[in-house]
Parts: C-alpha cells; structure tokens; sequence
C-alpha cells in the first residue's frame, strides 16, 4: 500500500525526534554528552601584562624534522632563569628530562643527553663567564654541564636507592662553591665545582628549597619540609632553625615557596600551609600578610616579587594568580590559564610586567593527595 503524501510527511515529523536522540543531538540536554573536557595545555604560559593575559610558550625546535612538536603535554618540575641572561631560562620536567631556550621561551630545545627523567632542580653559576656550566638534580644523582648542555657529566651519586637529590644553589659570589639539599634531610656542600661533596647537615626532614644571599656569599636559606626554614651565616658550616616565630601562625612551618629580596635579601617570604608570612631580619621575626582568603584555605603553589620592585608580590593557588601592588597590604586576582595545576612562577627582574608560569597537571593518588612540587 503507498501512504500518501500528507501521511508521509507527518510520520516523518514524527519519528525525528527520536532519530536525533538515538543520533547523539539531545545529550547534551539530558546530561549524557559524549563530547571530551577541553583541557588546558601545560608547559610554560607567558604574560607581558603581570597576568592579565596568558599565551603558551611551548613550541620546541628539533633538527630531526618532526613537524612542529611542543611543551604542550609537558608537566613543568621545576622553571629557573639564568641569573646572568635573563632571556636564558632552563625546564625540568616530569619523565621527559632537560628544556632550554635561549630567546624568553620563544623557543625551546630539548637537552640531547637527557630526554627522559624528572629533573628536581637546576642551577646556573652567577658568573657570567661560566654561562654554560649547568647543574641538574635527578632521582639520587647531580649532572653537570660546562658546555651549555652537549656533553654532561655525574659528579655526584647517592648509593641509596630511596634518596633523591630535591634542590640546588650555587653560591652567588664563589661559583666553585655548590650546596645541594636531599629527601632525606642531608645538606651537601661542594667546594670545588662538584668534584668532590661533603655531607654538612642533617636537618630531619626533605630539603625541598636552598636559597642564596644576595649580598653576603656565607648565607643561605633551606626549606625543609614540615620543619620551617633553616639558615646558615658561614657558607653551610652550621644551620639554625629560624622558624620559631612561625610557631604562632597554624601551618606556618609547612612552607611551600620562599621568595628572597634581592636588593634586601634579609627580607623574605614564606608560603606555607598557613598562607604568606614575611620576615625583614632574616627570620628573626615573622608576620603574616593579610590576604583575600582565610588562613589554610587554600593551597599556595608558589611566590614571587618583581626583583626591581619587591611591593609588587605574587602568589598562586591550583586556579588564581594573586597580585600585589604594595607588598600584600591589598591584593588582584587574575585567573590562571591552566585551572587545577600547581605551577611554577618567575618574574623578568628587567621587564618587571613580563611573567612565566611553568605548570603541572594536578594528579590524585589512591590517596586523593596530589602529586607535584
């Protein structure tokens, strides 16, 4: 039998809604769409605006023809900018080794020898004459560098198994002088460019962090993790705790980030569990920075000062960039490109509005805690 024409039609108009249901088009109206997450890229994002705007700086050169590879599925470790060439900014990453790039992240080239590990940290002479030298702590060992990364070699190599080599700073007016800090709480100190270590402390607890002096070469600072921060005034001999004012602010001694004042380096500030705190007589005396959120509200990634202008301060959680014009009193906040990742934040100290996030992807364990810096 043959239906007519109006039959048709109405039968048609019919059954279309059931045909696009079955065909995917109401999915999304029922809360069943099919359709990926649209994830961000990490790598390394760059503002020229203090965050106001974000772009990637992923694109990696390579001589063996491979279209256009990038930084995009990369987990940023650890971001350090040559202290002598402010354009020269070396990448550790999570599993695929060593970046460089030589034009403010332009463009990156992967280190040749070392294409796969996770690199904890890196260090770069303050001298620069000795541009080329390079260190680089991996698992339980150090890698060095003299010929700006083609050849490397493993001055140092923990015997332990569980031991990795976390941190890295090299002194800021000696450059043979070369202090490392471990996870399992041990300060290693070279004198004589890596050839030979000395254990120098054992603070109890993973040395996440070693930061220098600007202006006095027998200074440092450690991070130690749970524990505060630690301080030497005779280039590593003895350490002291210099976190007993901290013990008044919950949180405070689990620290994160520090940021040191170049231009007044006994002035510094701690992230930590607690949130920002600061000190002006290196560590002597603490006091907490006000800021939008309550304290142990949220988790602070990183912190970071404009080294021209140290009243212009930054943090970052797992989604925001905070910014401050006036050292904290009052503070902005500016989305992060890359929502749900720790990061990594450096601030051109001669363009002081130009800023590199070097992010990670946030990962959950079976224990729901994250996994990253």
């Amino acid at each position: 039998m043959t239906l007519t024409r109006p039959i048709r039609h109405y039968l048609i108009l019919l059954l279309l809604p059931f045909t696009l249901l079955m065909g995917g088009c109401f999915e999304g109206l029922l809360g069943t769409s099919s359709s990926k997450t649209v994830v961000e890229p990490v790598g390394v994002y760059k503002s020229a605006d203090r965050g106001d705007t974000w772009a990637t700086s992923n694109l990696i050169l390579t001589t063996s023809g491979q279209s256009r590879p990038t930084l995009n599925d990369t987990n940023v470790q650890t971001l350090v900018m040559d202290p002598t060439d402010r354009q020269t900014l070396y990448l550790g990453s999570q599993g695929q080794g060593l970046f460089y790039t030589y034009d403010s992240a332009q463009r990156w080239w992967q280190s040749g020898p070392i294409r796969s590990g996770t690199i904890n940290d890196i260090a770069v002479p303050y001298n620069p004459n000795e541009r080329c030298t390079v260190y680089a702590a991996t698992v339980n060992r150090i890698l060095k560098t003299t010929d700006c990364g083609r050849f490397w070699q493993q001055p140092y190599f923990d015997t332990r198994k569980d031991t990795s080599v976390l941190s890295l700073e090299i002194n800021h007016q000696q450059a043979a002088v070369v202090l490392a800090g471990t996870s399992t709480g041990e300060i290693l100190k070279s004198d004589d460019a890596g050839q030979s270590w000395e254990t120098v402390a054992r603070l109890g607890g993973a040395v996440n962090r070693i930061v220098g002096h600007n202006i006095n070469p027998s200074v440092f600072y450690a991070v130690v993790a749970k524990k505060g921060i630690w301080k030497t005034i005779d280039g590593g001999a003895t350490w002291q705790d210099v976190s007993d004012g901290l013990k008044e602010f919950s949180g405070a001694k689990d620290v994160s980030a520090i940021v040191v004042d170049p231009m007044h380096p006994d002035t510094m500030v701690a992230a930590s569990k607690y949130g920002l705190v600061r000190t002006t007589d290196a560590g002597v005396t603490w006091a907490a920075l006000q800021l939008l959120t309550p304290p142990g509200k949220v988790v602070i990634s990183d912190v970071a000062m404009n080294p021209q202008n140290a009243s212009e301060l930054y943090y970052t959680t797992t989604t925001t960039l905070y910014r401050s014009n006036d050292a904290g009193a009052t503070w902005e906040t500016r989305p992060l490109p890359a929502p749900n990742t720790m990061t990594k934040l450096l601030v051109d100290p001669k363009l002081g509005s130009t800023l590199y996030l070097g992010v990670l992807r946030v990962q959950n364990t079976n224990g729901g805690s994250l996994i990253g810096f």
